[in-house]
C-alpha cells in the first residue's frame, strides 16, 4: 500500500549493540533497508536507540560483557530487560500490528492517514485548546518576583 495518504510503516523492535555505536548504526542501516525492501515508507526505532537506551532496557542481559560488574545482577537466565510489546494502533485505537514480546522483531503496518481526520471529529484529544480563534499560545519569558509565604 503507497500512496499520498495511504502508506507502510516498520516499527523496529531491536536491541543497540552494547555500547558500541558504530556497529549500532550500521545494524539501524541493515533494518532500514530490509524495511524499505518491504515497502516502509516509515522505519521506527526503540527511544535512544542510538548511543543506547540509559539502563539498556532494550537488551537481553546475555548480550552484556562479562566484565560489566552489574551484569551480575540479572539472574543467568534472564530474559529481555524490557519484554518490549511494541505494536503499531491506528487513530480509532485498533492494534493493526503486534504486539511483539521478548524478540527481535520488525513488524508492519499499512497506515490510512484518512483515518485521523475522521478519528479526530469523534474525539480531539487536544480539547478546546485545539481552537486557534479562542486560545493563543505564548510562553511568559519575564521572571516573576519571588513571593514568600
Amino acid at each position: 500500500m503507497s500512496s499520498e495518504k495511504n502508506f507502510t510503516v516498520a516499527v523496529a523492535q531491536v536491541t543497540p549493540i552494547f555500547l558500541d555505536r558504530q556497529a549500532t548504526l550500521e545494524k539501524a542501516c541493515d533494518i532500514i533497508a530490509e524495511a524499505g525492501q518491504n515497502g516502509a515508507k516509515l522505519v521506527v526505532f526503540p527511544e535512544a536507540f542510538i548511543p543506547a537506551y540509559p539502563d539498556w532496557v532494550w537488551l537481553v542481559p546475555e548480550d552484556i560483557p562479562d566484565r560489566f560488574e552489574f551484569k551480575k545482577l540479572y539472574p543467568e537466565d534472564a530474559g529481555w530487560i524490557n519484554s518490549g510489546r511494541s505494536c503499531v494502533i491506528d487513530p480509532q485505537g485498533n492494534i493493526i500490528a503486534g504486539p511483539v514480546e521478548n524478540r527481535e522483531e520488525i513488524i508492519y503496518a499499512d497506515i490510512d492517514l484518512d483515518l485521523i481526520t475522521a478519528s479526530k471529529r469523534m474525539f480531539d484529544v487536544a480539547g478546546h485548546y485545539a481552537r486557534p480563534d479562542v486560545f493563543e499560545f505564548a510562553v511568559n519569558r519575564h521572571l516573576a518576583e519571588l513571593k514568600e509565604v
